[in-house]
């Protein structure tokens, strides 16, 4: 169960009459039909659909703002000076018919997300006054701020906002999960999120500081383009504590540090990708979303502008002659760059992933080796792949059975013969990969313990 605490974040509190940092919040004073203190440049808002309003909740104007489409249209302030990595506190009343949601622009375009910051979750506008409040931290690159109503979906007559009003000081919530799975399942937006349990980091790249961490309810990618992740975690650590906002890129979901973390728990652990088949994988895309997996025997194809050779940020088309899949050299620089493309079915290593409706596999790696362990579809092992409290295996010899968490940690071994049981009643409900080994023949599989 998730559980929310409360963040003091440095900063002035907001009191009663503290000075509003804005200019013409309350929209009563207007020139050439637009609202003083406001347009900032990155309002995308056509000056014909803002429009000033009689309808006040307070005083004789309001803003009235009409975007009827279902992508959204920005409205901003006129740059203002805000102090770096300080909380501040957005108050609004809303009425009309239409979502608005808030963020803001830091005013340095080379910076994460080219300035603008992660947007809060829309809020649905209704036929009363109602009052909205985002709370926010600048960061450490400010230098002209502009505040953001994101607006779509109104009515034709629009949805109307009076009495803005910024103040500094504020406090932010944030809400602690248990382990990836949970996070992954957390609403998107401003909301800040701590997750309390350990994660494997199994990849990580310069690009925008990003890496990937999983446990065995999920994984997700690390999109750290601040650098807000100070310590020098390395491929094979275990990681806690680390906090951000949930995003998405290209439908894709990204977890954002908001700030450092702490040390890792532990290095030097085993990183094993999951092998799995690609109809496994196009079955359920979401969840190997980010995680380390591994199909053996596609056949690859060249990019239509390609040479035979695999190249920096290209798209191939991989199939096992059945399901077909893209895989995309999205790691740029990667050992396989310059590598001739295998004409004959190679086994790709690599994460889950995806841009927009396109389901993609991150290559990291492509082999015609075997993929870790020999004899990988041996037909000699009957086992079930729903346990209970026992497992039950069919075998045609000595058989031993090791069992792995989706850490890569071994978490149960016994041996048999021909037909035997394994009591796995103390394992934690979850999904395992099983390493059978008979007669010297290997096999892996993936199981789910109830």
């Amino acid at each position: 169960m998730k559980q929310i605490f409360t963040l003091l974040i440095l900063g002035v509190s907001m009191t009663l009459g503290a000075q509003n940092l804005l200019t013409n919040g309350s929209f009563e004073d207007w020139t050439d039909g637009k609202p003083d203190g406001w347009f900032g440049d990155k309002t995308t808002f056509a000056a014909s659909r803002v429009l000033e309003s009689s309808d006040a909740q307070e005083g004789a104007k309001s803003l009235n703002l009409i975007n009827e489409g279902s992508s959204h249209q920005r409205f901003t302030s006129q740059p203002i000076n805000l102090e770096a990595n300080t909380s501040y506190t957005l108050t609004y009343f809303v009425k009309g018919e239409g979502e608005v949601r808030n963020a803001f622009y830091n005013g340095n375009p080379d910076s994460s997300g080219a300035g603008f910051s992660t947007y809060s979750p829309y809020n649905s506008a209704t036929s009363e006054w109602t009052e909205l409040t985002y709370v926010f931290e600048t960061g450490e690159e400010v230098t002209g701020v502009e505040i953001i109503f994101s607006v779509r979906n109104t009515s034709a007559e629009g949805i109307l906002i009076d009495n803005v009003f910024l103040t500094a000081g504020g406090e932010i919530e944030v809400t602690e999960v248990a382990n990836l799975g949970e996070l992954r399942n957390s609403p998107v937006g401003s909301q800040i999120y701590q997750l309390t349990g350990e994660v494997l980091l199994t990849y990580k790249i310069d690009n925008r500081n990003q890496k990937y961490i999983q446990d065995e309810t999920g994984a997700i990618l690390i999109d750290d383009a601040a650098g807000r992740l100070s310590a020098d975690y390395e491929v094979g650590d275990i990681l806690t504590g680390i906090t951000g906002t949930l995003t998405t890129y290209g439908d894709l979901l990204q977890f954002v540090p908001s700030e450092s973390a702490p040390a890792a728990v532990s290095s030097g652990n085993d990183v094993n990708y999951e092998i799995i088949t690609l109809s496994e994988y196009l079955a359920d895309p979401v969840a190997f979303e980010s995680r380390y997996i591994a199909i053996s025997d596609l056949n690859i194809s060249d990019s239509d502008d390609g040479d035979g050779t695999f190249q920096n940020g290209k798209n191939y088309s991989m199939t096992d002659g059945t399901d077909t899949v893209q895989g995309r050299t999205q790691f740029y620089d990667i050992g396989i760059i310059g590598e001739a493309i295998p004409t004959v079915p190679a086994n790709v290593i690599g994460f889950g992933g995806r841009f927009n409706d396109t389901i993609q596999f991150f290559l990291a790696d492509v082999t015609t080796e075997a993929l870790g362990v020999a004899d990988l579809n041996t037909s000699e092992v009957v086992m079930t792949t729903v346990w209970t409290d026992n497992a039950h295996f069919v075998t045609k010899g000595q058989t031993s059975v090791e069992i792995y968490n989706l850490n890569g940690q071994m978490v149960q071994r016994a041996n048999g013969f021909d037909k035997f049981n394994v009591n796995v009643s103390s394992l934690a409900k979850g999904v395992y990969i099983v390493k059978v080994t008979v007669d010297g023949k290997v096999s892996t599989h993936k199981v789910v313990k109830k």
